[in-house]
């Protein structure tokens, strides 16, 4: 039985709340579902811009979360080694990528 992880007590409590990721290991490698496409048609919300505020908040989170539990570094530096494996990774790839888009409505 996969081990997911419990919703935050602010998403159960907010009728409007979305799902935006769900990312998995398994079959050594990282497998996502992404809700891509949720401000089409919204001139105001730049998809990629939110994605990169998205992407920025869980390396704020990851980072204070390993500052609490695991490392005995600072916030800043556990945001800095994340965000230096981030670049590392994007530069050069540990593994291929593969997948596919599933359109779906969004609705």
């Amino acid at each position: 039985m996969p081990l997911e992880l419990s919703r935050p007590p602010q998403a159960d409590n907010d009728e409007k709340s979305v799902e935006m990721a769900r990312v998995w290991i398994a079959q050594h490698g990282v497998h996502c579902t992404l809700k891509i496409g949720m401000y089409a048609g919204n001139r105001n919300v730049d998809e990629r811009r939110a994605w990169g505020i998205i992407l920025a908040d869980l390396a704020r989170h990851v980072s204070n979360g390993l500052c609490k539990e695991f490392t005995s570094e600072t916030k800043e530096a556990n945001l800095a080694a994340v965000v230096d494996a981030f670049y590392n990774e994007l530069g050069f790839p540990t593994s291929s990528m593969e997948g596919e888009f599933i359109s779906k409505d969004l609705s």
